[in-house]
């Protein structure tokens, strides 16, 4: 995001975590094929490869020159983010919830397990970051945000009132089109109401309020 200029801001925003969900759709396939052939140590010791594999990829990541943060101090709590923030911990908590309960709800609705509604999910979020990387810049934040939560909602709802593999796999589709478009319209917002100098610290306090959803999520349902 930092090499991104600043009309393409978005777009470059939306980019960034295609990895993380493109991890999310393939893992629980990964995880239950390996299940299948070994049990839980072999899923185990799968999920410790591909982390050893993260790490030394990480290792090859090019490293940008360190900026001087001049004038405040570098804060972890921003004001004009906490606003759109408590929308972000909102609709994450919610996504949070259905992942973490999404295995038991899909055997419950008669499938044989959610490696295909979690496919769907993270499958829909990197279509959606793909094909409409540039409604961050051209669609203001708000409505943006706003569309996410609604879509969530819906999502949620859905799983909870149609309790079939159809409704599973509805309404994950419905809460990947929430999380491709949410985080990427409050980043938005991070880059234009943080100095660049301090946006290190204000992608903190962003990635703050993502784990708040995400940890509250599941204690939430």
């Amino acid at each position: 995001t930092d090499r991104a200029p600043p009309e393409r801001l978005g777009e470059a925003i939306s980019y960034d975590s295609v990895g993380l969900f493109l991890g999310i759709a393939l893992g629980p396939i990964i995880g239950e094929w390996l299940l299948g052939q070994g049990g839980f140590p072999a899923a185990w010791a799968g999920a410790v490869v591909l982390g050893a594999a993260a790490t030394l990829l990480a290792t090859r990541l090019p490293k940008l020159p360190a900026q001087t943060v001049t004038g405040d101090r570098v804060r972890l709590v921003w004001r004009p983010l906490l606003a759109p923030g408590a929308a972000v911990v909102a609709g994450v908590l919610g996504s949070a919830g259905f992942l973490a309960f999404v295995a038991l709800h899909a055997r419950d609705s008669g499938m044989a397990g959610a490696g295909g509604a979690l496919f769907t999910f993270g499958a829909v979020v990197v279509g959606c970051r793909l094909v409409f990387a540039s409604a961050a810049d051209r669609i203001p934040a708000a409505r943006l945000s706003g569309f996410a939560l609604a879509s969530g909602a819906a999502g949620l709802a859905v799983v909870a009132v149609w309790q079939d593999p159809a409704g599973v796999f509805l309404g994950a589709a419905l809460l990947g089109v929430s999380s491709a478009f949410l985080t990427t319209a409050f980043y938005r917002v991070l880059m234009t109401r943080v100095p660049a100098a301090q946006r290190g610290s204000g992608a903190a306090a962003c990635g703050s309020m993502v784990d708040l959803g995400l940890g509250g999520g599941p204690l939430l349902f």
